[in-house]
C-alpha cells in the first residue's frame, strides 16, 4: 500500500509543476508585442478588398467541375 504522505507529496510536485507552465505561459504571453484591433481590422478588410477578385467563393467558379464542393455524382447502372 502506498503511504499517503508519499501522495500528498506526489500532488504537491504535480501542482507545483502545473503552476510554473502556467507562469511561463503568462510570461510569454506577456512578452509578446499588442496590435490595436482597430489597426488590425484595418488590414483585414484592406486584404480582403485586393484578394476579392480571386476569391472563387465569392466570384463563384469558371466550370462546376472546378468547384470542390458540388455534389458528387452518383454512379448508376443501366
Amino acid at each position: 500500500m502506498i503511504c499517503p504522505k508519499i501522495l500528498k507529496l506526489d500532488h504537491s510536485q504535480n501542482a507545483l509543476a502545473a503552476q510554473r507552465r502556467l507562469c511561463e505561459q503568462l510570461r510569454e504571453e506577456a512578452r509578446r508585442e499588442r496590435t490595436k484591433v482597430s489597426i488590425v481590422c484595418k488590414d483585414l478588410v484592406r486584404y480582403i478588398t485586393d484578394h476579392q477578385s480571386s476569391d472563387a467563393l465569392v466570384t463563384g467558379f469558371q466550370s462546376p467541375k472546378d468547384n470542390p464542393f458540388r455534389d458528387k455524382q452518383q454512379c448508376s447502372l443501366l
